[in-house]
C-alpha cells in the first residue's frame, strides 16, 4: 500500500513588524518585513534581478558593499514593490540614513590622511 506523505510542516513567521507613514525604513527592518511575507532573498533576486549580494548588503546596511547611490535607489524601489512598500518612503529614510553614515566614513577616512 502507498505510504502517506505527510504535508510539509508550517514554518512560525516572525510578526510583521508596525509600520507607518513615518516608519524609517532601516535594512534590518526591511528583513524583518520580507521575514514577515514569508519571501525569501532568492525570490527577489529572481523577480528583480538584483544580485544576491547586493540584496544582503541592503538588509544588512553593508554600505560599503553596495554600488553607486543610483543603483542603491533602484535596489530599493524594486525591494519596496515586491514588498508592497512605498518605495518613495523606503528611499527617502534608507538613503537619509545611507548619506550619513557615508559622510561619517568619509569624515573618518579623511582624518586618517
Amino acid at each position: 500500500p502507498p505510504v502517506p506523505v505527510e504535508a510539509a510542516p508550517q514554518i512560525a513567521r516572525p510578526p510583521m513588524p508596525a509600520i507607518g507613514p513615518k516608519t524609517e525604513y532601516t535594512g534590518p527592518l526591511l528583513r524583518q518585513i520580507r521575514e514577515a511575507l514569508g519571501i525569501e532573498l532568492r525570490e527577489i533576486t529572481e523577480r528583480s534581478k538584483i544580485g544576491m549580494s547586493y540584496l544582503q548588503a541592503l538588509e544588512s546596511e553593508q554600505y560599503a558593499k553596495l554600488p553607486a547611490i543610483v543603483y542603491v535607489r533602484g535596489f530599493l524601489s524594486e525591494y519596496a514593490r515586491i514588498l508592497g512598500l512605498e518605495a518613495r518612503r523606503v528611499i527617502e529614510t534608507y538613503l537619509e540614513r545611507y548619506r550619513s553614515v557615508r559622510a561619517g566614513t568619509a569624515s573618518e577616512e579623511a582624518e586618517e590622511e
